[in-house]
């Protein structure tokens, strides 16, 4: 498990979250085969990705930003065919303890 050779330190804002954001639309779009930013839940789900953003990590563990909603996915989960878990990226907002 490479999580386990990794410190339990979660990582600060900056290029990953701009990177993951960035690619966020376009990845549930292929997922879906639809333009996932036409959708009702559009608004909702770009917004959570936006707080995510500014708070970082810490963001996770606030219940309303759990969940990525169109998937119903828990981030820190991840989903096996639409992204990695945002544990690579938080391990210690996502129950990395030491």
């Amino acid at each position: 498990n490479i999580l386990a050779t990794q410190p339990c330190e979660d990582q600060t804002r900056g290029d990953v979250w701009k990177e993951f954001r960035d690619g966020y639309a376009a990845a549930l779009s292929e997922f879906y085969g639809t333009n996932v930013s036409k959708v009702v839940i559009w608004p909702t789900a770009s917004d959570i990705l936006r707080q995510l953003e500014v708070t970082g990590c810490s963001g996770l563990n606030l219940p309303e930003l759990q969940l990525e909603v169109i998937s119903q996915t828990p981030w820190c989960q991840g989903h096996d065919r639409l992204f990695r878990p945002l544990a690579w990226l938080c391990p210690r907002s996502c129950g990395c303890v030491e």
